[in-house]
């Protein structure tokens, strides 16, 4: 009885070792229950608000690599952060609640560092959202996150320079703009000069009269 006992577990533990390594299924790292509802990727970005700095430090690591297992791992970590971000129907939300804050700040910085240019429409929405009294960068973590992406931002960016339905949200797509530069960029801010309202249009003079061909030198002091 114990000998087939003993044949049955190294059945199953070849069994569990194959599908482990199936090219075919996602990595277990990213589904992993561990006991609660959640899976490990959401445990990870939960941990991303902790008042630890070191929890939250090896919860961006653990991400980070999530994101470079498999195309299956990343669409999981991008469909969750998606979500996680859309909770977010306005600044409001988390603005006066310092731990969604907290979570909401994290969360933007990781999407900018991933490049997940799939979220991109709903960071745009939330560019204006801070909590300093500052026109710094640092200051506005889903602008950060949009300038992160680079110039792949660009055309959603000026498309929300021009529609934009909130004056903060078009204000601070001219920003994005000059921080990623480039022809397309500069070119979105001459357009939009001739049309915007004031407050705005001085904001992208102003812009415009420090513009440099490089958009890492476009600073604004």
């Amino acid at each position: 009885m114990r000998h087939s006992l003993i044949l049955v577990a190294a059945i199953a533990g070849i069994f569990i070792n194959c599908t482990c390594v199936s090219s075919n299924r996602r990595p277990m790292n990213t589904t992993l229950r561990q006991g609660t509802n959640k899976t490990y990727t959401e445990k990870q970005i939960d941990a991303l608000s902790s008042e630890s700095a070191s929890e939250r430090e090896s919860a961006q690591i653990a991400l980070l690599h999530i994101s470079k297992v498999s195309p299956d791992s990343r669409n999981e970590l991008i469909h969750v952060l998606s979500n996680r971000l859309a909770k977010t129907q306005d600044c409001a939300d988390v603005l006066f609640n310092p731990v969604q804050f907290a979570e909401w700040k994290e969360l933007t910085n990781l999407i900018g560092i991933l490049k997940i240019t799939e979220v991109l429409d709903i960071l745009i929405e939330q560019m204006e959202c801070t909590q300093a009294e500052s026109l710094s960068l640092d200051a506005y973590p889903a602008t950060k996150a949009v300038v992160a992406m680079g110039v792949e931002a660009v055309p959603k960016l000026s498309n929300a320079l021009a529609k934009g339905r909130r004056v903060g949200v078009r204000f601070m797509a001219a920003d994005a703009l000059f921080y990623i530069g480039g022809k397309e960029a500069r070119a979105a801010l001459k357009r939009a000069s001739k049309v915007e309202e004031p407050y705005v249009r001085r904001n992208i003079n102003y812009l415009l009269s420090r513009w440099s061909d490089s958009g890492s030198d476009n600073r604004k002091t």
